[in-house]
């Protein structure tokens, strides 16, 4: 609800904020609603502590309705939309831009504090920039050009020196750190237990060691199954196993994502999304709500009844966290039909 008075602490809010809502009605909850996810995601100090509340109630609502706008995409085969929503709930979970790498969240580039004047009739702010000194400070070199997935990798990988120095003693961004899970991604062929090859999509296509072998579906027995009344749902799906497993210890045995500034505890979940990479065909998209001890197994089916023997297929794999930024892997699975 927007109450007395805010629709003038709303229509200043906004200049604080790096969008402009499509409307000026100050007096509108849609609009506030917009300034409240704004503040959020940019760290900025609320106008008083009835924004606090609201803000609470919006972020209860939110990932529901962003898991009912997937579910909507899968259906209509919406893949650019579909892992546009998925990063817009890791950012409202970890309360940071999506479109920003999250290695910058370490970096106080931006705090914006608010004063009120309550002897007037409209609310005066001021906004207080603190910049590092972009040309001179070491900290703000090593955030601004390391990708968090690489700070992960570093810090679990026992070169924690080169990173702790920054923190500057903060025992609390060392642990939130420690907990961010570093995990791997293996695939299987669920009948035969063989490992599936997969690559980056960097890897040159003619490099034969990137290419799976699988086998084709007669296209006789397809017809035969069809003129049986008994097999008319006959399954020629191509199954997969998919193995998500923690590396890190501090991130095992946790189901709660470590997300500090979200608005209550929320469950660490993870999206398996399979496409065809040329076409950007969605293949298939599972949810794993978490990973038990130090791994989850989910299981991914691909329809091979029309594919041609001989034909080579590219489908990209790709693994994203419902609640953390930048973090995500993807892959190549290429495959021939033989």
């Amino acid at each position: 609800p927007v109450r007395h008075n805010e629709d003038n602490y709303n229509e200043i809010f906004v200049k604080l904020l790096p969008i402009n809502p499509a409307s000026n009605d100050w007096l509108s909850s849609n609009v506030k609603t917009h300034l409240l996810f704004q503040a959020h995601l940019s760290n900025a100090k609320m106008p008083c502590s009835d924004y606090i509340t609201d803000l609470k109630s919006a972020l209860d609502n939110a990932l529901r309705l962003l898991q009912a706008m997937l579910d909507i995409c899968v259906v209509n085969n919406y893949l650019k939309t579909s892992i546009s929503i998925v990063r817009l709930m890791q950012g409202i979970t970890m309360a940071h831009w999506p479109n920003i790498s999250f290695s910058h969240s370490f970096i106080s580039q931006k705090i914006n504090q608010t004063m009120i004047n309550s002897n007037k009739d409209k609310p005066t702010f001021v906004q207080i920039d603190e910049s590092l000194d972009q040309r001179k400070d070491s900290k703000f070199k090593f955030f601004n050009s390391t990708p968090f997935a690489k700070i992960v990798e570093d810090w679990n990988s026992g070169d924690i020196g080169k990173i702790y120095r920054f923190f500057n003693g903060d025992q609390k961004t060392a642990d939130f750190l420690s907990k961010i899970p570093q995990y791997s991604v293996t695939l299987y062929d669920k009948k035969t237990r063989e490992s599936i090859k997969l690559c980056s999509y960097q890897e040159p296509l003619n490099d034969e060691s990137t290419w799976n072998k699988i086998k084709a579906v007669d296209q006789e027995q397809i017809d035969d199954d069809d003129e049986e009344e008994n097999d008319t749902n006959k399954n020629y799906d191509y199954n997969l196993q998919l193995t998500l497993k923690k590396l890190n210890k501090e991130s095992k045995n946790r189901i709660h994502a470590a997300a500090p500034k979200f608005v209550k505890p929320k469950l660490e979940g993870w999206i398996v999304i399979l496409y065809e990479r040329n076409s950007g065909d969605l293949i298939s998209l599972k949810r794993i709500n978490s990973i038990r001890k130090d791994r989850a197994i989910e299981t991914l089916s691909i329809d091979i009844s029309e594919m041609e023997r001989g034909k080579r297929y590219i489908y990209t794999l790709l693994v994203m966290s419902d609640s953390y930024l930048d973090i995500d892997q993807m892959y190549d699975f290429r495959f021939e039909m033989v």
